[in-house]
Parts: C-alpha cells; structure tokens; sequence
C-alpha cells in the first residue's frame, strides 16, 4: 500500500492505492480533518504598558474520516402529470336553461366583452344552440360568428377577455398528477470517524496600546483546529487591529494594535447609607479608585437620587438628586444628603459614577445601582 499526502489548508487528503481493487458498487474517501478547540483567556486590569502579553497552549484533536459510498438500488418516486382541460362547466348564467328571447342577455352577463346587441344577433342566426365542451368549440363559435358580423368579436372575447371567459366559463386546464416510482441506483454514504493525531501549538499575543483599568475586563478567545489558527477579541473598551500571525515551530505569534474607546465608567461604586441624626449619610467608596491616572482619570462624580418608600412600592417618592465629587487621594468619600426624610419612613439611593474630562472615558454615566433600606 502507497499513501500519499496532499495538504490543503484544511484538509489532508489520502489516496490509497490497495493491492486489489474495491469492489466496483463501492467507493472510499479518507480525509483529516481537525476538530475546533478554544481557549479564552481574560484580560482583567489594569494594563497600561505600551505593550502586554496574553498566551495560551490550544491543544486540537484530528481524525481521519472515511466516507464510503455503496451503490444500492431503490424506489424513487416522480410526479406524472397529464392536463386535462375543462369541460364548460362554468358559470354560464344560466343561459342553456332559457328560451331564445332570455338567451341573449344571459349569454351577455356571461361572456366578457359581448354586447347583448350581438348576442341577440348571434342567437337568431343560430349560434350557441348548444353549450360548448371544450375551449376550442367555443372559440370556433365566436369566430363564425365574428365572420358574419364583422365587429372583432374574436380578438375581444377569446384575446382581451381571453383568459377571464375561459375561467369564468370552466375552460381552465387542470393538471391531474400521479406519484409513480422507478428503480434507480444511488450512492448511499457510510462515515467512520476514527482519532488520527493530536496537535499543539502555542499562541503568544501582543497588544500594543490596549489600555484596560481597574475593574475592565475583555476576552481573547484563540482557537485551533490541527490546521489553522484563529484569534477573536472581545472588548468593551478597546478597538483592535488584528495584523496576520506568523508561525514559528509549534507557536504562533499575533501582533494586535489597540485604540482606547472613550465609553461610559463602569459603576464601581459601593454606597453604604446610614442614618445620620435625621438626615442621610453616605459612604462611597470606588472600587476602581487608581492614584496614579492623575488628572488622566478626570472627576469622578456620584449622581444620588433618594427615594422614599411607600406601600407595596408603588409611586415611591423622590427627595431630589444630588452629585457628589468623589475624593481624588483616597478610595472613599463620605458625604451628606442634606436631606431629612419624614421620621419613620424607609429611604433608599439609586447612583450613577461620572469620569469627567478623562482621557479614557466619555462624559456619560454608569448605569444605575441601588442601595439597602434605611429606616428614619
């Protein structure tokens, strides 16, 4: 036996050349193909080097499949189909069923594009003394009739009218089909799967001006199938450039440039509300707090708004929004409402974070949080 490997870009294909020949009603196909595996790997910050580094070892199973084909004889169904044109039994008004002096205006209600001029005319010499059976009879009656007349009968009622009268009138063909069967000879697949070999290969990334901060996190998913490697990145905060990889022995390298997006802050801020002698007390405390953005990370602002609760939660009421400028050397700040809710009621806070004038964020805020009950 001589195998002999051709190398695509996904598949390796084996051509086996075998002592004595398959039998002639079968055929076999072997290829290699890889199965797909992914690894993620989270990128969390902070990272604001110029340059980081994310790795991965992906490990992707092959196997060789073997199609078979084995001819096999079978039924297969057809359509026979024969038309089969109507037989006038349409709505002729009842024109057959009434005496010559009815005749014409009914042969008139019925057929579009005859006047009841010239169907009176038509039954005094005669014509439509029988119902015609077929499209063909009836176009010939108007015909000798359209001879004598002379008035474009024909090309009125059987081109213009053509196809509503033979509607109209039950000259519609009708297809009448029939599922027969024939034998034939088809090609039935059988596929084996069966393991062939594993392979290795190490992805090495580097990105360049991906700036990430504290409490960030996006996702460097890299997948390999024993023949081609993939990388997909999924950021919030960054748009990346992904130039082609190169190859290098069992490793591949990625060269990733990256664009800071200015998106809104996450909400990493922790309020704890307290009852402060009448008058609600709040202790922030921003989990993403970073002294060394300097004025890079800009002013961080909590907008505040109090709620107080009312029955089941329906129309609870709003005591005002305040915005609070978080402190810039520390990680908490504490500050007061300056807001007295009526003794006995539960007060609650919703907050947003704003990073004003930062090199990395918009102006927009986070979305919303709340916080616990507060009874007064």
């Amino acid at each position: 036996m001589r195998i002999s490997f051709q190398l695509s870009a996904c598949t390796i294909t084996l051509v086996s050349l075998l002592a004595s020949p398959l039998p002639s009603n079968a055929s076999d196909n072997r290829t290699i193909e890889g199965e797909p595996k992914s690894i993620t790997v989270d990128r969390i910050g902070r990272g604001l080097r110029s340059e980081t580094l994310v790795e991965a070892r992906v490990v992707a199973n092959r196997y060789q499949v073997t199609t078979r084909y084995i001819s096999e004889t079978v039924d297969v169904p057809f359509q026979e189909c024969v038309e089969k044109e109507g037989s006038g039994d349409g709505d002729w008004k009842g024109a057959f069923e009434f005496d010559r002096f009815q005749k014409p205006a009914r042969l008139a209600d019925a057929i579009k594009g005859l006047e009841i001029q010239t169907a009176t005319h038509m039954v005094n010499q005669g014509y439509f003394e029988v119902q015609p059976r077929t499209w063909t009879e009836f176009c010939a009656e108007i015909s000798k009739a359209d001879m004598q007349i002379q008035n474009g009968l024909t090309k009125e009622i059987t081109v213009k009218h053509g196809d509503e009268n033979k509607k109209n009138l039950g000259f519609t063909s009708e297809k009448q089909c029939e599922t027969r069967y024939r034998r034939d000879t088809v090609l039935k697949p059988t596929v084996k799967k069966e393991f062939y070999d594993a392979k290795t290969l190490n992805f090495r990334v580097f990105i360049e001006k991906g700036h990430l901060l504290n409490g960030e996190r996006e996702y460097f998913r890299m997948t390999y199938d024993g023949f081609k490697p993939s990388l997909r990145i999924d950021s919030n905060f960054n748009t990346y450039t992904i130039l082609p990889p190169h190859e290098e022995g069992n490793q591949v390298i990625y060269d990733v440039l990256g664009s800071r997006r200015h998106v809104s802050p996450i909400n990493s801020l922790s309020i704890l509300a307290s009852n402060n002698s009448g008058e609600m007390a709040l202790k922030i405390t921003d989990t993403a707090f970073d002294p060394e953005l300097g004025k890079d990370a800009g002013e961080a602002i909590a907008e505040v708004t109090l709620y107080q609760y009312r029955w089941l939660g329906f129309f609870n009421k709003s005591l005002g929004t305040i915005q609070i400028s978080l402190s810039k050397n520390n990680r908490e700040t504490i500050a007061n409402s300056h807001m007295r809710p009526e003794p006995g009621s539960h007060v609650y806070a919703y907050y947003k974070l704003k990073r004003v004038d930062s090199s990395y964020y918009s102006n927009n805020p986070s979305e919303s949080k709340s916080t616990s009950w507060v009874k007064f």
